[in-house]
């Protein structure tokens, strides 16, 4: 269970993707972001800093 969400986070004009995970059985959350190269390759982020982006809290609420 879990959501996507494509957006340019890297900032330079090629579509990101960031997956929020939810473990069905401990509800463990897992946020892993892979950043588009450009040509549609897409490789996980070692870190996952988001400016803005509060966990467990959706950015639409605050």
């Amino acid at each position: 269970m879990g959501d996507a969400l494509f957006e340019d986070v890297s900032g330079d004009g090629a579509v990101d993707l960031l997956i929020n995970e939810i473990d069905g059985f401990t509800h463990a959350i897992a946020d892993r972001l892979f950043i588009n190269d450009g040509s549609g390759n897409f490789t996980e982020a070692d870190t996952l800093s988001l400016p803005g982006f509060i966990f467990g809290t959706d950015p639409g609420l605050i």
